[in-house]
C-alpha cells in the first residue's frame, strides 16, 4: 500500500510540475507529428500518381512499339514480295531473250532437244546435227554471240541408228550467259553524279 500511495504522490508531482507549458509542448509535438504524417502521405500519393502516369505512358509506348514492329514486318514482307515479282519479271525477260538468242545462233543443220540452265548462268544444250561441221558451226556462233560466252563441247558422237532421220550426230554443248553490263554502267554513272 505504501508503494501505491508513493506512486500516486509521484504522479501528482510530475503532472503538477509539467503544468501548462508541458501540455502546450505536447500538443505542438503531436500537431507536428500529424502534420508531418499528412505531408508525407501527400508526397506518397503524388509519387504514386506520377508512377501510375509513367506506367500508363510506358504501356502506350509498348503498344506503339508493337505496332511499329508489325509495320516493319509487313514492310519486310512487301519488300520480299516486290523482290520476287521483280525477279520473276526479269527472269521472264531473260528467258525470252535467251530463246531469241538461241534461235539466232542455231545453224540450219542443227536442232536442239534440250536446254537446261543452272543457277550460275551456265546452260547445257543438247541436240542433233546433220554433220560435225554443223556442230562446229553452233559452237562458233555461240562464241561470237553477244549473249553467250565460253562455249565448250561436252560430247559429240555419231549414232549408228539415228533417232532423227538426217541428223546422225548427237552433241552436247556447255555455254555461259554473259552477265549484263548495264547495272555496272548505272553504278558508275551514279557514283560520278551523272557527269561525263
Amino acid at each position: 500500500m505504501r508503494l501505491l500511495r508513493f506512486l500516486k504522490d509521484w504522479a501528482k508531482r510530475l503532472f503538477a510540475g509539467v503544468g501548462r507549458a508541458g501540455w502546450i509542448s505536447a500538443a505542438v509535438a503531436l500537431a507536428a507529428v500529424v502534420a508531418t504524417h499528412v505531408w508525407l502521405a501527400d508526397k506518397l500519393e503524388a509519387a504514386t500518381a506520377r508512377t501510375d502516369f509513367v506506367k500508363g505512358e510506358i504501356a502506350k509506348l509498348d503498344k506503339e512499339i508493337d505496332e511499329i514492329r508489325k509495320l516493319k514486318d509487313e514492310v519486310a514482307a512487301l519488300l520480299a514480295r516486290k523482290s520476287v515479282v521483280e525477279t520473276l519479271s526479269t527472269a521472264q525477260g531473260q528467258q525470252a531473250r535467251f530463246l531469241d538468242q538461241l534461235a539466232r545462233t542455231r545453224p540450219e543443220g542443227v536442232f536442239l532437244t534440250s536446254a537446261s540452265q543452272s543457277r550460275n548462268l551456265n546452260v547445257e544444250l543438247a541436240g542433233y546435227a546433220a554433220s560435225y561441221g554443223d556442230v562446229a558451226e553452233i559452237v562458233r556462233r555461240l562464241g561470237e554471240s553477244a549473249y553467250f560466252e565460253n562455249p565448250s563441247l561436252k560430247e559429240v558422237r555419231t549414232e549408228a541408228v539415228p533417232r532423227h532421220a538426217g541428223y546422225p550426230v548427237r552433241f552436247g554443248v556447255l555455254v555461259s550467259i554473259k552477265r549484263p553490263a548495264a547495272p555496272q554502267a548505272q553504278k558508275t554513272a551514279a557514283s560520278t553524279g551523272g557527269q561525263k
